[in-house]
């Protein structure tokens, strides 16, 4: 194992950083859909098992590839301050444009399917 040098650990922490604000905005996506659909227990509890069947695989290979599998105490640290400066900072304005495209897909799907229907259901003629 080589030694890192104090750049590299402080670029690794970036890295670290950015990380958790991407898994913070895959939770906010998460949190969009489940606002929007009005999910209940169930798909609240699907949605969380999701977003940690995806996080963890992240996070492990996240470490084996830039830390070649050492675990450093200031990692988890980075990916909290990353995941704590998204959601304090630009998570809102996301959360309501999330929020927006989806109603605007379920209004596109909504339309779609009563041009479907109406495309199908012209009286035959005998």
């Amino acid at each position: 194992m080589l030694p890192t040098s104090t750049a590299e650990q402080g670029l690794i922490v970036l890295r670290c950083a950015a990380l958790g604000a991407v898994l913070a905005a895959f939770w906010d996506l998460l949190a969009a859909i489940r606002l929007e659909d009005g999910l209940r227990r169930r798909g609240t509890a699907v949605l969380d098992i999701l977003f940690w069947l995806t996080a963890l695989p992240c996070f492990l290979l996240f470490f084996l590839r830039h830390t070649d599998g050492r675990l450093r105490a200031y990692l988890p640290l980075g990916m909290l301050a990353g995941g704590w400066a998204w959601r304090h900072t630009l998570s809102p304005v996301l959360q309501k444009l999330l929020r927006l495209l989806l109603r605007g897909v379920r209004r596109c799907v909504r339309a779609g399917k009563r041009a479907l229907i109406w495309v199908f259901s012209f009286p035959r003629g005998n």
